[in-house]
């Protein structure tokens, strides 16, 4: 049934289908795009094989609703209160003395400071090579050596 109800959704919402250009933004609006999709599919569209729809199958409701009165109970419901902003607390990482850090512009966030005793150390120099002899032309570049960097630590 789940797989069938899947096939459905794809084929009736039409920002589920590829290559089209009702997509969702944020999700949600795919929630609630999805949510109207299979609600409509439960409470308005009459089935042929059940002769109505599958709410009134179950006994849910007395009669198919109509495509208005389900947009009506659909945005009837409450809304949630916006979340309230709160300041970021800069938490320690564990097993680690806290390190300094400095505040991003607008109370965005931190910028973790690393230390001298934190941060990669160079390779050493390697020994200069003696120069050619001037009768041969000067070697071209030698391959690099590739070296890792540790920004954040371990």
């Amino acid at each position: 049934m789940l797989g069938a109800l899947n096939l459905q959704t794809r084929h009736t919402v039409g920002r589920t289908r590829r290559l089209c250009l009702a997509f969702s933004k944020t999700i949600r609006g795919h929630r609630a795009a999805i949510g109207l999709g299979i609600a409509s599919y439960n409470w308005v569209r009459v089935h042929g094989t059940l002769g109505t729809t599958p709410a009134v199958a179950a006994g849910l409701t007395e009669r198919p609703w109509t495509l208005a009165e389900l947009v009506t109970a659909a945005l009837a419901e409450e809304e949630t209160a916006p979340p309230v902003a709160q300041p970021l607390k800069l938490q320690p990482r564990p097993g680690e003395t806290p390190a300094p850090a400095r505040e991003l512009p607008g109370g965005r966030g931190w910028l973790r400071l690393v230390s001298g005793g934190t941060a990669p150390s160079m390779p050493a120099a390697a020994p200069p090579e003696p120069e050619p002899p001037p009768s041969e032309p000067p070697p071209g570049p030698g391959p690099r050596r590739m070296v890792q960097l540790i920004l954040f630590g371990e």
